[in-house]
């Protein structure tokens, strides 16, 4: 279930993110969705024959690998289930990381599927892929490990519908620690900064 490897063909791949894209539209129209009884009855008939179709195939074995460390080229397949940044899970938004010079950047709009006060992202959102970003930024370096700490403060409501550039760092190294920090810009403006600390595994486990 937990597999760090895949037999998984580049077109498996893509019809899988393609279904994940899918899926992720039709929830971002359901939150809006305001149709006579009739089409919704309709909808809801055509989504439970989905499920049965797919029900067969469902099995404790993913299609594609939980965890790669060693990935290479696209960041966001190091955890492609994730529920922050995964291609491969419908209930995260399509944010894109990229590793530019020092820094880790995930950029992305968000929609009515994430708000929380209106018109704006719910906070709790934001801090999700406040520990995605920062701790992707160690596994790029070869430093993963989980959480212990993160802080986030709010500064400005970040809005929907508005190219966010989040960016994240590594602060300090210090024996199994790494300290990252990180910001969320709007229109070159900052509405959220971060720090977090992380205990590196392979020294814990020494």
């Amino acid at each position: 279930m937990h597999n760090t490897n895949s037999d998984a063909s580049d077109e498996h791949r893509q019809v899988l993110k393609k279904l994940s894209g899918h899926l992720r539209n039709i929830i971002e129209q359901s939150i809006v969705l305001n149709a006579p009884d009739k089409v919704i009855t309709d909808i809801n008939k055509q989504l439970a024959t989905i499920e049965t179709i797919m029900q067969p195939y469902v099995t404790d074995k993913r299609a594609l690998e939980y965890y790669n460390p060693n990935v290479r080229g696209d960041l966001n397949d190091i955890q492609p289930y994730s529920a922050v940044s995964g291609h491969y899970n419908a209930l995260a938004a399509p944010i894109k990381f990229e590793q530019q010079q020092d820094k880790l950047i995930g950029r992305v709009k968000y929609g009515r599927a994430y708000e929380g006060p209106p018109n704006c992202v719910h906070g709790a959102i934001i801090a999700g892929v406040y520990d995605q970003l920062m701790a992707i930024a160690g596994m790029a370096t070869g430093k993963a490990g989980p959480t212990a700490y993160l802080n986030i403060d709010y500064h400005k409501p970040t809005p929907l519908f508005e190219a966010l550039e989040f960016q994240a760092w590594i602060s300090l190294e210090r024996d199994n620690k790494i300290i990252v920090k990180g910001q969320c810009l709007v229109q070159g403006e900052v509405v959220t900064s971060s720090e977090a600390l992380f205990i590196v595994k392979a020294l814990l486990n020494k």
